[in-house]
Order: C-alpha cells, then sequence, then structure tokens
C-alpha cells in the first residue's frame, strides 16, 4: 500500500471534525459557570463555559444578543443554548451560542428583577397607594409558620413591649411550592373575617431559593388587594422580596416588625402627654386669636353704629327746618311791611277809600289764610319727613325683631357672601353677638 494512498490534509480532517459536529449534534442547552470572559470590541463575546471537571469555548455573536438582559461576568453560572462547532485555525471544538440566561440565583435575580419592573409599572409600589397602620392596634394578625424561630422572635418582642395585645395567629408554610398561595389565602380569610386592625406577615432568613415564594405575583397582588395594613418582615435585614415592595411597611426582622406594630406603654403614655401639651397649647392660640378677632369685630361695630349716623341726619333735619322758619319769618316780615306800605298810600287816596280798604281787608284775610295753609302745609311735609327718617331708622328695625348681619365688616344680603367657618357680627335692638357659619341653607 503506497504511503500517500488515502491521505488527508489537515484542512481536510478538520472540515470532516467541522461536519460530524454540526450534522451529527443538535442543538442543545448546557449549564455551567463562566470563565475567561472577553467581550469584543465588534461586540461579540467569547467565553469558556465549565463545570468541575471540564470546559467547552463558547462564541456568542453581537447579532445574537439582542434578548439578552443581563451583564456576563466571570463566575457567573449560566444556561446557553447553541450548537457545536470546530473552528480550524486553532484547532479548536466551541459552542456557537444562540441563546443565554442566567442559571441557578442568576435566573431566579432576573425573574425577580422582571417581576419588580412589572408590578412597579402597575403602580402595586406607589406611595400613595399605601395604608398608615393604626395608632393603637386592638388586635393582630400574624401569617407564619407556627413553630418558627420568627414567630417566636416576634410574640417575645412584642409582649415585653405591651403585654396582654390580641394576637391571633394564620398558620401557613412560609417555604415550598404552592407556599405563596397558602399565604395568600391567608391575607384573604383575615380581610373577610376583619379579624384584625394589622397583619404581620413573617418568616426568618434563608437563601434566595428559601424566600422564593416570597416573590410570587399572586401574593403581591393579595397584598395589594387587603384593605388591613400590612406590614412584611421578610428574612434578615439585607434581604429584599417582592412582598416587602407591596406592603405597607417593611420592618427589616421580625422583631422589628413587633416594634412597629405597637409602641412599648412608656412610648404611649409619653406621646399622649406629648399630644395633650400640643392640644393645649393649640386651643390657648386659638382662644387668643378669637380674642382678637372678637375686639376687632367690635371696633369695626362702633365705627359703623347707625345710631351716629341717624344723630348726623337729625342734625340735617334741624338745620333745614331752621332755614324753612327762617324764610317763613322773612316773607311774613316782608308781606307785613308791603301791607303798611299799602295802607298808607291808601289814606292819601279818593273818598273810594273805604271801599278799597274793605277789599284791602278781604285779602289781608285771604293772605292770612293762605299763609296758614302754607304753614300747615310744610308742618306736613316736614312731619311726613320725620316720620320716613324715623322708619328709616335702622334702630327701628331692630326693634321689630330684625338684625343687622356683617361678615367683615360689610352687611349680608345673602348667604353666598360669606363660607363655612366665616365670622359674623348680628346687630340686635340690644347689645350684639358674634357667631361662625355652620352650614349653608338654600331657599
Amino acid at each position: 500500500m503506497s504511503q500517500n494512498q488515502n491521505m488527508w490534509s489537515v484542512s481536510q480532517v478538520a472540515m470532516a471534525v467541522r461536519q460530524v459536529l454540526e450534522q451529527g449534534v443538535k442543538p442543545f442547552w448546557v449549564k455551567g459557570e463562566v470563565s475567561n470572559l472577553t467581550i469584543h470590541s465588534s461586540g461579540h463575546v467569547y467565553f469558556s463555559i465549565k463545570d468541575a471537571k471540564s470546559q467547552v469555548s463558547c462564541t456568542y455573536f453581537n447579532g445574537a444578543q439582542q434578548a439578552r438582559s443581563f451583564s456576563m461576568q466571570d463566575g457567573m453560572e449560566v444556561e446557553v443554548f447553541g450548537s457545536l462547532t470546530y473552528f480550524a485555525p486553532s484547532g479548536r471544538t466551541q459552542i456557537i451560542v444562540r441563546e443565554l440566561r442566567p442559571g441557578g440565583v442568576g435566573k431566579l435575580q432576573l425573574e425577580f428583577e422582571q417581576l419588580k419592573k412589572k408590578l412597579s409599572d402597575l403602580g402595586l409600589f406607589s406611595q400613595e397607594k399605601k395604608q398608615s397602620l393604626p395608632v393603637f392596634p386592638e388586635k393582630i394578625a400574624v401569617i407564619s409558620s407556627a413553630d418558627g424561630a420568627a414567630l417566636h422572635d416576634f410574640l417575645q418582642v412584642l409582649n415585653r413591649r405591651f403585654p396582654g395585645k390580641e394576637v391571633r395567629l394564620f398558620p401557613v408554610p412560609v417555604q415550598g411550592e404552592g407556599a405563596h398561595k397558602k399565604i395568600a389565602g391567608a391575607i384573604h380569610r383575615c380581610n373577610l373575617m376583619e379579624a384584625a386592625d394589622v397583619i404581620v406577615m413573617t418568616r426568618g432568613g434563608g437563601s434566595i431559593e428559601d424566600l422564593w415564594e416570597f416573590n410570587q405575583e399572586h401574593l403581591a397582588y393579595a397584598i395589594a388587594e387587603s384593605h388591613i395594613p400590612i406590614i412584611s418582615a421578610i428574612g434578615h435585614e439585607v434581604d429584599f422580596t417582592i412582598s416587602d415592595f407591596v406592603a405597607d411597611l417593611r420592618a427589616p426582622t421580625p422583631s422589628a416588625a413587633a416594634e412597629l406594630v405597637v409602641k412599648s406603654r412608656a412610648e404611649f403614655i409619653q406621646e399622649l402627654n406629648n399630644q395633650m401639651r400640643s392640644l393645649d397649647k393649640n386651643l390657648q392660640l386659638k382662644l387668643y386669636s378669637l380674642a382678637q378677632k372678637f375686639r376687632e369685630c367690635k371696633h369695626r361695630l362702633m365705627m359703623n353704629n347707625p345710631e351716629k349716623k341717624l344723630e348726623v341726619q337729625y342734625q340735617n333735619l334741624d338745620f333745614v327746618k331752621l332755614k324753612l322758619e327762617q324764610a317763613l319769618q322773612k316773607r311774613l316780615q316782608y308781606m307785613s311791611q308791603r301791607l303798611m306800605e299799602l295802607e298808607g298810600r291808601l289814606k292819601n287816596r279818593t273818598p273810594d277809600i273805604l271801599r278799597q280798604k274793605e277789599e284791602l281787608q278781604h285779602l289781608k284775610t285771604r293772605l292770612m289764610t293762605s299763609f296758614e295753609n302754607f304753614v300747615r302745609n310744610k308742618g306736613s311735609q316736614l312731619e311726613a319727613i320725620h316720620k320716613n327718617l324715623k322708619l328709616l331708622n335702622p334702630q327701628s328695625t331692630l326693634d321689630r325683631g330684625y338684625s343687622i348681619v356683617r361678615s367683615k365688616g360689610e352687611i349680608l344680603h345673602s348667604n353666598e357672601d360669606v363660607e363655612k367657618s366665616d365670622l359674623l357680627e348680628i346687630r340686635l335692638a340690644k347689645g350684639s353677638l358674634v357667631a361662625k357659619v355652620e352650614k349653608k341653607v338654600k331657599e
């Protein structure tokens, strides 16, 4: 046999190996740890995936990375979907990656972030939806494992701070598949029964897998729909779950939850004393303010007293009456003087003087009658003016049982001119009142 018979070149071998790998092995999923991570300026990613005994090179082209939503780093566990090939220039078998996702804890963390973003966008974490805790809850519901250390820690601190509080336990499993449904069911039962003023949902610390039931969407909606405020006390201070973000308040530990749900007796008494001092101070300030407003209203009422305005009108009336009397007196003097002149002239006239004298006497009588009628009419007019002024006198209206109501110094004509809690100045026939608007009634 010739030595060159069936002799392959290196390239032929490399091609055969590539064909065998690409055609003989279907695309597959493989899980391992990232190592030798290199990100090229082109965006292509080169790395190895390994376990305790072996490693395989991987190439993750830029065009296939659009669905990747996390950053890669050496040491992280990933799950790779791809196909085998052979890279001839370096004689290296490698996986061409088509899809990459976190594995183990990384996968759970990605699911956590995705659900967190979804619920945040829906508004489940909004502060506006958070309910305030009752200041002094009478009944406390605890949703936890009946034999867990978390329940023991919570009750121990609660009894130390405020012994005798009514606590109702809703025992549930706090880890393992399906536990979140039991926890959600306990929340619904507590709301239906109105069994508590506040709910404490608690368990001890653990791995992300142990706490995973508190990262379920179904439980998140149950917490959000509760009309009873919920405190979430899951794990240790460094542990955060979806339930923590949805709950009305997060406590870093079960013991901290007991401190948040109720104040100690000493704290409560101190708070009560502070509130009483604050109330007393506010009351004193309010009384001072009302007294000051009363003095201002009284001063404005005195400055706008209708009696003073009426006195001015009386003075004007007296002045007009005096002017009228003076005018009448001057007119009478003039007429008398004129009469005397006429009498003098008549004496020097012809013998027909007697007849003219009688006529003059007749004219005098008519004049006196006209004058008396003039005076009588003017007197009647003055009397009518006096009566009208008396009717227009606000005091007369007040004497008939009416009142004059002012707001801010202005006389009120309609309830539209005031608002609820406004102060009103009410003038009566005798004395004045200050009142506050409690209600407006439409007619």
